[in-house]
């Protein structure tokens, strides 16, 4: 979300967009400092603590749930922590406005990491957005909910 944010503010313009999904993101990615700390020194606990109810998910298959944990695993404890390190500092609250394109901001009504109150800011701060939520989901709707969470793509690409 922030490098699709970023991508519309910084480039929009010459690549021509004619819409933006917004999903599980936000124009400030604030990371729990106690996250933050365990990623770089207790990779276990941080990856349990991801994968513990309405963070990325809110009732997961198992299945979701070992292949989640295998993936950040697999990329590694300093992929990983660089990748919540960049989003703790990632702000881009004061240039919403500068969004010219249609934008959907689409959540996971239990998502603790990204909550539904960042995608709210999201829906009024930039000029033409509109804002969805998947119920039971949490942060990975898309995989979670993929019928709801595309239904609500879907009805935002009809508009475009």
């Amino acid at each position: 979300g922030a490098v699709a944010l970023t991508v519309a503010l910084e480039r929009g313009a010459e690549l021509d967009l004619d819409g933006l999904v917004l999903a599980g993101t936000g124009a400030r990615l604030a990371v729990l400092d106690d996250l933050l700390h365990w990623l770089e020194s207790e990779f276990e606990r941080a990856v349990e603590f991801l994968h513990a109810p309405d963070r990325l998910f809110h009732d997961p298959d198992e299945r979701y749930l070992s292949v989640s944990r295998e993936a950040m695993y697999d990329a590694g404890r300093a992929v990983t922590s660089r990748d919540f390190h960049t989003c703790h500092v990632f702000d881009v609250r004061d240039r919403l406005g500068d969004v010219d394109i249609p934008a959907l901001a689409v959540i996971g009504e239990h998502d603790q990491l990204t909550p539904p109150w960042y995608h709210e800011f999201l829906a009024e701060g930039i000029p033409d957005c509109d804002l969805a939520v998947v119920e039971d989901a949490a942060h990975l709707a898309m995989l979670e909910r993929p019928e709801a969470f595309n239904a609500a793509l879907g009805e935002f690409f009809d508009r475009l």
